[in-house]
């Protein structure tokens, strides 16, 4: 038994629409109009996008992230990403997922899109640690996917790759292990993708929304094996990617130390912004971060919440979960905009100062 053998049945032969390359073709064939009604743009918006250019991206970032083409499937951003490989390994009603909470919520939510179960094993103790022994008791059969945040969104801290390649190992045949890296670019590390040679029931999930600026055009991929990612290539749609989008995408591909340069910036702003947050009074922990955002907890996150929204400055607070209501997530951005953030913290008083 392999990891192709956890694919949902009724989805392992079904049939795909294949897009072609219609480069210099007379395009009669799928109903477009053959007039742009934007003569301004010199990309052919009347035409269906052309699947050149979804192959040159894919490229690409299979050099970018040091994997071959055949191994990676380009998606609109990580979340679709997501959303494929619950519907190609999830049953409705019958499958489950373990996620590991406090994560990210989207997790949950295609899961629930998929009528999937949902196995929470949650971070343990005040650093959020992973538990390895807890996730081998709360396991069970029907459970088809172990979903891992490589940094944790909201927590920041780093799974290490040992402990992925050996639930990769532990359930070989019986789940594929789905590493979410939208972060992993400021964790200065090893990504899971050094792993997916070795183990075929791995995906590893990269977004170009973080490191590379590029959260508006809503790109991602699937890394995984050869024959998974064709497996997985079936149930992507046709023409899901607008030549714009493309466009921009393969232009800032050329580029990469902007990414270099962007990326140790972030991290070195992250290290001054720790520091200086520490020496807040009523702040009461900084959790260390592998992240380009900080989290940290305090008495008053509601009222300090308020209070940066009223200057204008807007941070992640999680009213209503017991776990995290009692802590800020922020997101470290430039220079001016952490002094300001600063500055506004400083004349923040408690709701008890006298």
């Amino acid at each position: 038994m392999s990891a192709l053998d956890l694919v949902r049945p009724d989805l392992a032969g079904i049939p795909n629409y294949l897009a072609c390359s219609t480069k210099e073709k007379i395009r009669l064939h799928i109903n477009e109009s053959p007039w742009k009604p934007l003569e301004a743009y010199e990309l052919p918006l009347n035409r269906y996008p052309d699947i050149e250019p979804q192959l040159s991206l894919e490229k690409e970032l299979s050099k970018f992230y040091q994997v071959a083409p055949c191994e990676l499937l380009l998606t609109r951003g990580a979340d679709e990403g997501i959303d494929f490989l619950m519907r190609l390994f999830l049953s409705p009603g019958r499958s489950s997922m373990m996620q590991f909470p406090p994560t990210f919520l989207m997790y949950a939510f295609y899961a629930r899109l998929q009528q999937a179960s949902i196995i929470s094993c949650p971070l343990e103790g005040p650093d959020f640690h992973f538990n390895r022994e807890r996730l081998l008791e709360l396991w069970e059969p029907h459970c088809k996917m172990i979903l891992l945040c490589r940094p944790n969104n909201p927590t920041g801290n780093l799974l290490s790759l040992e402990t992925i390649a050996s639930l990769c190992e532990e359930f070989a045949d019986r789940s594929i292990i789905v590493v979410d890296e939208a972060y992993i670019e400021f964790a200065n590390t090893q990504s899971a993708t050094t792993l997916i040679h070795r183990f075929e029931n791995l995906f590893v999930l990269r977004t170009l929304s973080k490191a590379h600026g590029l959260a508006g055009l809503r790109l991602g991929c699937v890394i995984g094996s050869q024959a998974m990612i064709e497996v997985l290539r079936t149930i992507a749609p046709p023409f899901a990617f607008s030549s714009l989008v493309l466009e921009a995408a393969l232009s800032a591909m050329k580029h990469p130390e902007w990414v270099e340069g962007t990326v140790k910036n972030i991290i070195h702003y992250r290290e001054e912004l720790i520091l200086c947050l520490r020496n807040f009074s009523w702040v009461e922990h900084v959790f260390p971060s592998k992240a380009n955002f900080i989290l940290i907890k305090t008495s008053f996150a509601k009222p300090l919440y308020a209070w940066l929204e009223d200057h204008h400055i807007l941070v992640r607070h999680f009213a209503g979960n017991p776990v995290l209501q009692d802590m800020l997530r922020i997101t470290v951005g430039t220079a001016a905009e952490n002094e300001l953030l600063l500055a506004v913290l400083h004349s923040f008083h408690t709701p008890d100062h006298n």
